[in-house]
Order: C-alpha cells, then structure tokens, then sequence
C-alpha cells in the first residue's frame, strides 16, 4: 500500500500562495517568501520559471519570463530555498514543468526537495499515465506529487488521480472562469468519496470569494493575484503583508 505523504497546514482552512522563483531576482524571491510565511500563510508554491509554461495564465507566464531573463535557473532556485530555510520552516512545495525535472534528474530532484525540507512537487504537465517512474523516485525521499484536477474533470477520471496523489490536491476552475463553490463542488465531492487528502482551490479573486471557496474546500491557493501584485507594487512587501494578513483573518473568522 501506498504511504499517502501529506504536506500539513497550520490552520483550516489553509491559505496557500504561489511566488514565480527569481522574480524579480534572488533576493527578492527569498524576502517575498518570508514575508509570506510571517503574515500568516501556511504554504508557498514556489514555482520553477520555464520557457513554455503552456499550464499557466498569462500573468506567470510573464512573471517566468521576467524570472528567466534575471537568470534563473533549477539551481538557483534551490539555493533560493536554502536561503529562505535559514528564516522560516514554513512548507514550500515546488511547481516545475516535466521537462525541468527529466533534465535535472528525477533521483537528483528529489534528494535536493528531502534535503532543503521541500515537501512536495507540482507537475502542471505530468498526465497521470505518466507519472509512473517520477511518483516512487520522490516518494523513496518522502516527497508527495500533488496533482490539478480540473472542474470540468469527470468524476471517474478525478478519482483515478486522487488514488495515486499524495501531498494535497489543487483543484483548478476552468481557464479565463473564477472558480466558485457551485462550479467546485462536484470535482471535489467526487474527490471526497474516494480520499482523504486535503483539498485546496486555486483563487484569483477577493477576500470574499476566498472565503467562500473555503467552505467547501481544506484550503485556498492564491496564484496569479500574488503574481501580479509582486509584478506591480513598489512596496511589495508591505503590500504581501497586508493581503496576506487580511486573507488570514478572513478564513480563521469564516471557520469560526
């Protein structure tokens, strides 16, 4: 039987953000991060910037190209969460394309995660058919592989990736739609039936749709509004910790 890795949150409903690693550069993405972790967020995704991130809205897709231009790479990246793991143990998962991980090595990846206590992978573009000699390399490391499970995924097909997950499973809306409880809740019923992991919806939107997705959900991810905040504002880590902070006050006071 499969050990069912699990990546824990500190409160529920979970609040989770995504962060392009190297944008704008290193020292920003370390301080990003921190900030994160300090204003009350439970998880970062750190996402690896690629070439052709086809999973991604146009907003990371920017935000990768920012990223590679300053000149990162899979080993910066690493050597970024070194530097953030001397200031928090905050969890930090790794969103990275397919062909990221087969050029660095599946066997070199994952000893890198156990050793920087990364807890997890994100594989936009893995299908599940094709995890096969990726999901055991990370696991002998206790490394979890978190799947996306679509809206519009059929409930048997949702439930054949939720049997093989470990980690959490981030539900997506369908691309240029928010997702809202109603669109939400049949994916993640037909989840439910068949896991016990937790799981988080990725948002783009307000405080309020945060918290209403939480309802029906163990957490919610913050994707491209960080993105984009990160992208835009001078003071940005101020302004981190002000979003942060009031989406953390929102989702404790909604599970009260």
């Amino acid at each position: 039987m499969k050990t069912k890795l699990t990546v824990n949150f500190k409160h529920e409903p979970a609040l989770l953000s995504t962060v392009v690693a190297g944008d704008p550069n290193f020292e920003q993405t370390v301080s990003q991060v921190v900030t994160l972790a300090q204003a009350g967020c439970d998880l970062v995704i750190l996402a690896v910037p690629f070439s052709d991130p086809v999973a991604d809205g146009p907003v990371v897709q920017a935000a990768d190209e920012r990223a590679l231009k300053a000149g990162t790479t899979p080993a910066q990246v690493f050597a970024m969460v070194a530097a953030i793991r001397q200031q928090t143990t905050m969890p930090i998962v790794l969103s990275a394309y397919a062909n990221l991980l087969y050029q660095y090595g599946y066997a070199a990846f994952a000893a890198k995660c156990q050793a920087l206590a990364i807890g997890g992978v994100i594989v936009p573009d893995l299908p599940l058919e094709e995890q096969g000699e990726l999901q055991p390399t990370l696991a002998a490391q206790g490394i979890a592989l978190m799947p996306q499970v679509g809206t519009t995924t059929t409930p048997k097909r949702a439930q054949a990736i939720a049997a093989a997950a470990t980690g959490f499973i981030e539900v997506l809306a369908t691309p240029g739609q928010a997702p809202t409880v109603t669109s939400t809740q049949p994916v993640i019923a037909a989840l439910r039936a068949v896991t016990e992991l937790p799981i988080v919806i990725l948002s783009e939107t307000t405080t309020v749709a945060a918290t209403e997705l939480a309802t029906v959900a163990d957490g919610v991810v913050i994707g491209s509004t960080m993105v984009q905040l990160i992208a835009t504002q001078s003071s940005v880590l101020s302004q981190l910790t002000a979003m942060t902070k009031a989406l953390r006050q929102a989702l404790d006071a909604s599970h009260h």
